[in-house]
């Protein structure tokens, strides 16, 4: 237990949830000047190292908030939960851009012969897009006529942040059988400390956006509070000022009185403004980290076979059943249904089966019986011979049995081998 602490301040989680929580911290110190952390921010300087620990205490609580909330906020942007699932609309408009690109692309595939360079790249673009932007299969993509239930069938979601996640997830699931979602824990155990590390690094940035997401987020909605707040301390003045454009009166001589609207306005469009670059900028992230998973899957899913206790398959058909069946377990607690479970595939090698060990054996045992049991007939021919008696056959009777012996291990063994 004491040792997951260290993870909770290495580069990952400073880049990630540290960072966002300072941040955040001094910017709200800036909006709400008169707050408690705003009256620290004025006075930072005259502040004793008991209560820059309190600081720092309150930081980190703010950044384990941050990382708790994670799993959360990625699937609010995702589209999976309210209010972004409420969303349908968006999830029609992505389903008619994924057409219309698609649309196009199969235009331009149909007649690539005649294509000029410029129209060939505009068709490398779109097919790359598609395969970035939305989980469209490949036959789909080769088709030279677009099937519209298809098109209607295939499963987005409201937001494009969402979708690229589902992209790069759709890829397991397309090229091996597997389910990205159940399969990947277990995936993540085979997984060098390189790999591994690239990954967490990949991830860091995205989080960082996401928590600046939010931050901005949070900025925006408190600018709000405060124009709502001052609009209404103004209203006579607002109603006055109304009245006279509409009479068209001359202006009036106070304009003072709306001098406070500024600050919350300006502090409202800049965490508009903020919140946007954040999530497109997050949504541009996505690839990179999808690439790196979709290496994962590519790279260790033999490794991830073995350490299950199945020797790794050689073929695309067995290799996609083998994962469809460990998706089903996975996800449906269905059984396997593999016969060529192998004990030693973790091991790293498949050894030789026992019963072959023991018809060696019983072979070797079976040839020094051979030859003791020739041995002691010759002893007795010389034995008769010396009483000039007439040599007995038991000793060529005992080398006959002994070959006999080793011949039918042999046949034993040949018929036990695998």
């Amino acid at each position: 237990m004491f040792s997951s602490l260290t993870k909770l301040a290495d580069k990952n989680f400073v880049i990630g949830f540290l960072l966002p929580a300072l941040l955040g911290v001094l910017l709200f110190g800036w909006v709400a000047p008169k707050s408690l952390v705003g009256e620290w921010a004025q006075h930072l300087g005259e502040k004793t190292p008991t209560e820059y620990a309190y600081l720092a205490v309150v930081i980190y609580v703010i950044s384990l908030f941050l990382m708790i909330a994670n799993y959360s906020l990625y699937r609010l942007l995702e589209g999976y939960i309210p209010p972004t699932s409420w969303l349908a609309g968006r999830r029609e408009k992505h389903r008619r851009r994924a057409g219309n690109l698609l649309r196009e692309y199969v235009a331009l595939r149909g007649r690539w012969t005649a294509l000029t360079n410029l129209e060939k790249t505009r068709a490398a673009r779109l097919r790359r897009a598609l395969i970035r932007d939305y989980p469209i299969p490949h036959d789909m993509l080769e088709a030279a006529i677009i099937d519209q239930k298809a098109l209607e069938a295939i499963r987005l979601l409201p937001t494009m942040f969402g979708n690229r996640i589902l992209s790069f997830e759709y890829y397991a699931w397309a090229i091996y059988r597997a389910d990205p979602i159940t399969v990947w824990p277990r995936l993540q155990v085979v997984l060098p400390a390189s790999l591994r590390d690239d990954l967490n690094s990949e991830q860091a940035v995205l989080n960082l956006l996401l928590n600046g997401l939010l931050i901005a987020a949070g900025i925006t909605c408190f600018g709000l509070l405060e124009l709502g707040s001052v609009a209404w301390s103004l209203r006579h003045d607002i109603y006055q000022l109304t009245l006279a454009l509409r009479v068209d009166a001359p202006p009036m001589p106070e304009q003072t009185h709306f001098v406070p609207l500024l600050r919350p306005t300006l502090m409202s469009a800049a965490g508009a403004v903020a919140s946007v670059v954040s999530y497109y900028w997050a949504v541009a992230q996505v690839p990179r980290w999808g690439d790196q998973v979709k290496t994962a899957f590519d790279c260790y899913l033999p490794t991830l076979q073995k350490q299950l206790g199945y020797s790794a398959t050689n073929t695309e058909k067995a290799t996609r059943e083998f994962w469809e069946q460990v998706s089903g377990m996975t996800r449906e607690r269905f059984p396997l249904h593999i016969r060529d479970k192998d004990p030693e595939a973790s091991k790293g090698g498949k050894e030789e089966p026992e019963t072959q060990k023991q018809c060696e054996k019983k072979n070797a045992e079976g040839g020094k019986e051979g030859e003791t049991a020739g041995g002691e007939r010759r002893a007795e021919e010389e034995s008769d011979e010396t009483n000039d008696s007439k040599p007995g056959t038991e000793g060529n009777n005992g080398e006959v049995e002994g070959a006999d012996y080793l011949t039918e291990d042999a046949a034993r063994c040949n018929d036990q081998a695998p």
